[in-house]
């Protein structure tokens, strides 16, 4: 008989949450937390759940005409073998945070890079200065952060 081990307890401590950073080729952190619960409830996106789960991720016509409007290169998905959307899971300090993932994610980050929102350095990604103005205004970044 095999003993069963016991869950795991979240972790207290630890370095906070980053702004932004790289995750399989979208972004994570709470920018990407944030556009993505913006995502959802603007209609852009839709998911359906289950067993507590993300599954059937899908772009809404709403959401392709937006980001086609910002630059988003969606056209791309159409010829895609990626997996259009996905809600993709950071997991810290015990807690599960869902961004945008998929070969969506991939396009949203290359339009925040090419509009100078982000920017890659030597550690990562950093939030420029116009980008931090820019998210700011549209909500997705906090006045307080760093």
């Amino acid at each position: 008989m095999t003993e069963r081990s016991s869950p795991r307890p979240p972790l207290t401590g630890g370095p906070p949450r980053q702004e932004v950073a790289a995750c399989y080729g979208h972004i994570s952190g709470l920018l990407a937390e944030r556009m993505f619960t913006c995502f959802l409830k603007a209609g852009w996106i839709e998911v359906e759940h289950r067993d507590g789960r993300f599954f059937n991720e899908r772009l809404t016509d709403s959401g392709r005409s937006t980001l086609l409007g910002w630059g988003v290169e969606v056209p791309q998905l159409d010829a895609s073998q990626r997996k259009a959307v996905a809600a993709c899971t950071e997991r810290r300090r015990g807690q599960d945070y869902q961004h945008l993932g998929g070969h969506l994610g991939a396009l949203v980050r290359t339009w925040l890079e090419r509009e100078a929102l982000i920017a890659k350095t030597a550690t990562g990604l950093a939030v420029t200065d116009h980008g931090r103005k820019s998210l700011i205004e549209a909500g997705w970044l906090d006045h307080t952060l760093p």
